[in-house]
């Protein structure tokens, strides 16, 4: 197994710097336990913890996810702390699945968050520079799309 500087390169998941200290991006795919959503939402925490951003926003793309927990009140518990956080901005999820943008609406209208769901990281990407007059224009969003690079966590 190889380590980083930032993480361990296992699967199914993975976060990074989309924007450096601004924008979280994450992907899960194929089969993601309960424990692999607590993983990601608490990666997000340490990187949130980490940026000396007022605000921190996240898009997690599951576009390729499979099987996922369905158990709502399970969820909840995993993402409270992220949800919660203080310095959390949006969070936009990336998915085609009804099932998901219901679950996902409930939890995050449990904790008041700021929550949307898009089809594409492209469009994940705009709505959230749209969204923050505090952030830069300048990076590149398909470097997202790009292996992995020292700043990036790999989880199960």
């Amino acid at each position: 197994m190889e380590t980083t500087q930032l993480g361990v390169y296992q699967m199914p998941g993975l976060a990074r710097w989309a924007c450096e200290q601004h924008i979280i991006y994450s992907k899960l795919w194929d089969d993601v336990t309960l424990e692999t959503v607590a993983t990601c939402f608490n990666t997000f925490i340490r990187m949130i913890d980490s940026s000396p951003s007022l605000t921190v926003h996240a898009i997690l793309d599951v576009l390729e996810m499979k099987k996922y927990p369905k158990n709502i009140r399970h969820i909840q518990q995993v993402t409270k702390n992220y949800f919660l956080h203080p310095r959390r901005g949006y969070s936009v999820h990336v998915t085609e699945d009804i099932y998901q943008y219901f679950t996902g609406s409930i939890i995050s209208g449990v904790f008041d968050a700021k929550y949307k769901l898009v089809a594409s990281t492209e469009e994940a990407i705009h709505f959230i520079l749209a969204s923050d007059s505090n952030l830069e224009v300048g990076f590149e969003p398909l470097k997202l799309l790009a292996e992995p690079s020292q700043n990036t966590f790999i989880f199960i």
